[in-house]
């Protein structure tokens, strides 16, 4: 009779986390040309955060998951540079500002 084999294999993994963002915030004044003053006062902000994960092993692989050796499998990559961070940021408060004037269109009447 064969007695069946049991390997334990272990692998342990980290999981990095890269992360950078920006923030724009602002103010849209809706003028009264007769009278110089406010219309309509609102905030507006935008965000964009980059982020990216990859995981880092140290073991035997086959332990893992697929998940995990998905996130395994991809390594680190460069940061965007800022110019592209905040012309991400730039589209995304630009839509917000279409839309604010869209929304609020009786007031240009």
């Amino acid at each position: 009779m064969k007695v069946p084999k049991f390997k334990v294999i272990k692998c342990r993994v980290t999981e990095v986390v890269q992360m950078q963002g920006s923030t724009i915030e602002g103010m849209i004044e809706i003028l009264n040309n007769a009278s110089g003053r406010p219309a309509q006062v609102q905030k507006i902000q935008s965000q964009y955060v980059f982020r990216y994960q990859y995981g880092i092993a140290r073991g035997n692989s086959k332990a893992l998951n697929k998940q995990t050796r998905a996130l395994v499998s991809r390594g680190p990559i460069p940061f965007p540079d800022y110019g592209r961070i905040l012309y991400e940021n730039g589209r995304i408060l630009k839509d917000k500002t279409v839309y604010f004037l869209r929304a609020n269109r009786n007031v240009f009447k």
